[in-house]
């Protein structure tokens, strides 16, 4: 993969970065829920075209909702900035 034509979102960018990554991860474990959730749902929902049918819309949704549970499971937002690197390994 050529990383550098990774279309990065701003969190991923900001989780690479030395002593921003720790921090934010540590603050997203410290934020309210639903104050993550905005954030994560228009970073996530950010990779999906537009969305023309309602059908679409509800995948869209439960895919979200499937991804973020991944980034919570075993508390996996504390150390989201050491995971983030997969990108460069890929």
């Amino acid at each position: 993969m050529h990383y550098d034509l990774i279309n990065q979102r701003v969190s991923q960018k900001a989780l690479n970065m030395p002593y921003l990554g720790p921090f934010l991860s540590s603050l997203s474990t410290k934020l309210p829920t639903g104050v993550v959730d905005v954030i994560a749902n228009k970073q996530i929902s950010s990779i999906w075209g537009p969305v023309e049918t309602e059908a679409a819309e509800k995948q869209k949704e439960e895919d979200t909702n499937a991804i973020k549970l991944l980034n919570r499971f075993n508390g996996g937002l504390n150390v989201a900035y050491k995971t983030i690197s997969y990108l460069k390994d890929r």
